[in-house]
């Protein structure tokens, strides 16, 4: 057997079909980050988003200067 024949892209290959080279972890950050945002999207409109506006039905009391009695 020649040494040809045990090299990997030998071995029934077609040359230009061997493994996909991989980003480097940095290159991926972005497509992490975009993946991150639209997933919090995604959460947010399914939430709901807005509550209605209720009024204050609490009575506060205020010091005697803010009311304008002395």
């Amino acid at each position: 057997m020649s040494k040809l024949s045990r090299r990997p892209h030998a071995q029934g290959r077609v040359l230009g079909q061997g493994r996909k080279r991989r980003r480097p972890p940095l290159a991926r950050l972005p497509i992490y980050a975009g993946v991150g945002v639209l997933t919090v999207l995604i959460f947010a409109y399914i939430d709901g988003g807005e509550e209605p506006i209720r009024p204050i039905t609490q009575q506060v009391e205020l010091p005697g200067i803010a009311t304008g009695n002395l």
